[in-house]
């Protein structure tokens, strides 16, 4: 069975909507032309399983660990008003898989293959064995990509993370379009005849950053983690028909 065969989507869970939210140099918001190289899955110490995706934009690379799962291996939170709400990494990576296969992330194969990647005991990148979502790779795709102004953390006394007074930039996708149409899922699924919500996107970001610390004070908060074959997925409608 696919690692991701347990991601699977269903009416009781509320979908997401087309929304614009809210020595390193972070790339301005803008969207991106992208190739996906490689997407790979990782599993926290806590037990959350993350797609860690590598793009090429421009000819250089764009890495993002993107979280689909909490450390229950759940692809949804509940809000307080007890609607099941699918976790925005988990949208992301199953938007990107649509997109670029027309077939949901659950549907996707997992492969093991070996991919250079960052070991913090030897304190560099070392070629290591890891389940790699193949469909993806090679795949051409527009990135929403955000550049986020957050307050950095650390540890406190008790081992939680809190926020410092100090702020850092980095980048997020914040919302992923077809390479050549510029349509969202929720477009295809519409059934819309044109891109739409993409110049609605660029309109609310494009080249602005979206600082999260603007107006706010540094506070405590607890922190939340964002040799085998291919397995042969159940098969699937796909996004397109």
């Amino acid at each position: 069975m696919s690692l991701l065969a347990g991601l699977t989507t269903d009416e009781s869970i509320k979908e997401s909507k087309d929304s614009v939210g809210g020595g390193f140099t972070a790339k301005p918001s803008g969207i991106y032309d992208a190739t996906v190289k490689v997407a790979y899955i990782t599993v926290a110490a806590s037990g959350a399983k993350a797609v860690n995706l590598i793009a090429d934009i421009n000819g250089s690379e764009y890495r993002e660990t993107i979280y689909i799962t909490n450390k229950k291996g759940q692809n949804f939170y509940v809000s307080e008003d007890g609607t099941k709400n699918y976790l925005p990494g988990f949208t992301t990576v199953n938007d990107l898989a649509l997109l670029t296969t027309g077939q949901p992330l659950a549907s996707a194969a997992t492969e093991n293959k070996v991919i250079k990647i960052w070991n913090k005991d030897q304190a560099k990148e070392v070629p290591t064995e890891v389940p790699c979502i193949t469909a993806l790779h090679g795949k051409p795709i527009k990135l929403g990509i955000l550049e986020e102004i957050t307050f950095k953390q650390t540890k406190d006394a008790n081992g939680n993370y809190v926020d410092t007074a100090e702020t850092r930039t980095s980048n997020v996708i914040s919302k992923v379009f077809h390479a050549s149409t510029g349509k969202t899922v929720n477009e295809y699924k519409a059934k819309a005849e044109t891109a739409e919500f993409i110049d609605k996107w660029k309109e609310k970001w494009d080249g602005k950053p979206n600082d999260k610390t603007a107006g706010k004070t540094p506070k405590g908060s607890a922190s939340a983690p964002r040799t085998a074959n291919a397995t042969a997925p159940k098969a699937a409608s796909s996004l397109f028909n």
